[in-house]
């Protein structure tokens, strides 16, 4: 599957079960995702996400418009996909990106994450669920036994605003006292205190 080099920011969505610190795969014995080598099967790098209408409609119309790029060289490919976004009972959409770890024997880079300010986090930031972001990817159309769309190649997360982990609750609490500003900046001068001091 080749990816239109067309990058797509999706903006002020809601993190869902955000797997990008490192490579994943799902084990059928614990029915679980479980970190993994970035050469495994099923290795990848996973960010689930929810939307409001408006953006839901921006991303389908951006991703019809990639695939009708694509199709319109093949003549096997049908000019018409499905929405694949599922809509919840609160009128919200869920959709998904992601990244593989490999491509052949060729690992990928790692999907960057920012701060609110644009300052890189580190390496082993940890993104949680219910966290405000902006995730930039690029459109890969396909059409295959599996199926017809477009998948989202993720590239890079900015962090708006840091739902808190509840292990690291009384930690914002103490801080937060300490009228920092917002628990972003603060999880973000927490990821890079290593950094400074290396």
């Amino acid at each position: 599957m080749a990816e239109v080099n067309t990058g797509f920011r999706i903006n002020d969505v809601e993190a869902l079960w955000p797997r990008i610190n490192r490579c994943y795969r799902y084990d059928n014995n614990e029915k679980r995702s479980v970190p993994c080598d970035a050469f495994d099967d099923g290795a990848k790098y996973e960010i689930s996400f929810r939307m409001d209408k408006p953006r839901a409609n921006e991303l389908w119309a951006a991703m019809r418009e990639a695939y009708k790029a694509k199709a319109d060289t093949q003549d096997s490919w049908p000019k018409k996909f499905d929405n694949p976004f599922k809509k919840d009972d609160d009128g919200t959409f869920t959709f998904k990106a992601s990244l593989k770890g490999a491509y052949g024997k060729d690992a990928t880079r790692k999907p960057t994450q920012y701060d609110s300010r644009n300052t890189e986090l580190d390496a082993d930031f940890m993104l949680t669920t219910g966290s405000t972001v902006n995730i930039a990817v690029t459109f890969t159309p396909y059409h295959a036994s599996m199926g017809t769309g477009v998948s989202l190649r993720l590239r890079a997360v900015q962090v708006i605003k840091y739902a808190d982990h509840p292990s690291i609750l009384p930690m914002v609490s103490r801080c937060r006292k300490m009228l920092v500003p917002s628990p972003t900046v603060l999880i973000s001068k927490r990821w890079r205190k290593k950094r400074k001091n290396q």
